[in-house]
């Protein structure tokens, strides 16, 4: 082999190295801003459903109270009603009793 041939064999070999160098450091820069990417993006999702998340919680228990409330409202007015009803006692059991005389 000449000289020459030699000189083009080296730069070429020379050549395919930076290429090779070239091409890892771009995977690498892809690696990085996928991840990077990937990082942001869940980051903006785990935001978003936590922010979902509390919304609902505060609906649940706002309602929630609200049924509570309503409940308890509805055994005092039915508590109240009963214990207003004139207590009959004497009329109560002359009807047992004439029931069970039957």
């Amino acid at each position: 082999m000449s000289a020459l041939e030699t000189d083009v064999i080296g730069h070429l070999i020379d050549i395919e190295q930076q290429a090779a160098t070239l091409l890892f450091e771009a995977q690498g820069e892809s690696d990085r801003r996928i991840t990077e990417a990937k990082t942001k993006a869940d980051d903006q999702y785990k935001a978003g459903y936590e922010k979902i998340v509390a919304s609902l919680e505060d609906s649940f228990n706002s309602k929630k109270q609200e049924l509570l409330d309503t409940h308890q409202k509805q055994m005092d007015e039915f508590k109240s009603r009963i214990e207003s009803q004139p207590k009959t006692a004497d009329q109560f059991n002359q009807l047992l009793k004439d029931l069970l005389e039957k």
